[in-house]
């Protein structure tokens, strides 16, 4: 969210809610939390007042610039392609891979993808 905002000064609440995915009363719900900790400042439209545009404050800024980025890109561009059931399949999959990783020597951890495929 900080990083949306960060990216997109004066964004309101219902682009900042369409540009994560999340409904406006969500999106508000987290601005009320990120504001009482000092990270955003609402700031009202001056011809209507109901229009609000949100900017970081320093501290907001410096915790931006302190963290990882969001995801973005390739992957992410093709995951947002894919349809909901191959995207329930590779969710489904990746968690048996992740248990297997559990269970496999961790000696093979720093070798390529390529070399562990049999």
């Amino acid at each position: 969210m900080l990083a949306t905002i960060a990216d997109t000064p004066d964004i309101t609440v219902s682009q900042l809610g369409q540009a994560l995915s999340v409904h406006v009363s969500t999106a508000s719900n987290l601005l009320d939390k990120l504001a009482r900790a000092g990270l955003v400042e609402r700031l009202r439209g001056e011809e209507d007042r109901r229009v609000v545009r949100l900017r970081l404050t320093d501290q907001g800024r410096d915790i931006v610039a302190r963290a990882p980025r969001p995801l973005t890109g390739l992957v992410v561009d093709a995951l947002e392609k894919l349809p909901k059931d191959a995207l329930i399949k590779l969710d489904e999959d990746l968690d048996i891979l992740i248990k297997q990783m559990d269970l496999l020597d961790r000696s093979a951890a720093n070798e390529p993808l390529s070399n562990l495929v049999r």
